[in-house]
């Protein structure tokens, strides 16, 4: 996020921030809108540079640090924990530490990423690691004291040392070259057929909302199309003006 980054450069610099906070849900009108101060104990020792970049993506030599701090950042990232690892130790010397600290609450597509902290310790072990300690705390998170919403977050900080290479994965790409060039065809995949037919299906809908026809008299128009079946077509026509009527709601279009 290039907002931490900018503060964290400036408070570094020994500078003063004045910023706002909005609480989720605020407990008082008049804590709406907080002003905040915000300022580092001291600046930082003569060759601190911060670099906005690319987690999964470092522009570093390999062996360029002695000291590799994730802090919520292996749960959250689009990558598997096993790939974080790897990537870690490729950028860590001989002998290098790798602090994690944060939340384990994994959520990517895959369930088998969604590791334990003993599962955790194990991939650190396999990935050039050895597994020195670990220890979890219960913390407040998001816990404004002007407002009605919070919650507490169990915090893992994990300690390793590397002792050996991992062998390193590809080049992360978060978007296919298809995407990010412009280039190369676009692949015809199921899901893009899939959405293709249901964007048709909802175009053909919207045409024929005409201020008379009903619900059911635009599936009896869709069975005469040899679209779907009346009945189905009717639970197609409720489902997407249900979709409609929610976003207009909440936009106040309807």
């Amino acid at each position: 996020n290039p907002l931490f980054g900018c503060v964290m450069s400036r408070l570094a610099a020994g500078e003063r921030l004045q910023l706002t906070e909005f609480p989720l849900a605020p407990n008082k009108a008049t804590n709406t809108a907080i002003d905040r101060t915000l300022s580092a104990p001291a600046s930082a020792a003569p060759g601190f540079y911060p670099v906005l970049a690319d987690g999964l993506r470092p522009p570093f030599l390999a062996g360029s640090f002695d000291l590799v701090l994730t802090p919520w950042f292996v749960d959250v990232v689009d990558a598997p924990p096993g790939e974080i690892a790897a990537r870690v130790n490729h950028l860590l010397a001989d002998g290098g530490s790798w602090v994690n600290h944060g939340s384990l609450a994994f959520s990517g597509p895959d369930p088998a990423d969604h590791l334990s902290l003993d599962e955790f310790a194990e991939l650190i072990g396999d990935t050039g690691f050895s597994h020195d300690a670990s220890a979890e705390q219960e913390v407040p998170y998001l816990d404004c004291p002007q407002s009605r919403h919070s919650r507490r977050e169990c915090v893992v900080t994990t300690h390793a040392t590397k002792v050996a290479d991992a062998a390193q994965p590809t080049r992360h790409q978060s978007l296919p070259e298809w995407i990010v060039t412009g280039r190369a065809p676009i692949p015809l995949s199921p899901q893009f057929q899939s959405q293709a037919l249901s964007t048709r299906i909802h175009a053909f809908i919207m045409s024929l909302i005409d201020g008379k026809r009903s619900l059911k008299d635009m599936a009896v128009v869709m069975e005469e199309q040899q679209l779907m079946t009346k009945r189905e077509a009717e639970q197609a026509i409720r489902g997407f003006l249900i979709k409609m009527f929610d976003e207009a709601q909440r936009g106040r279009g309807y």
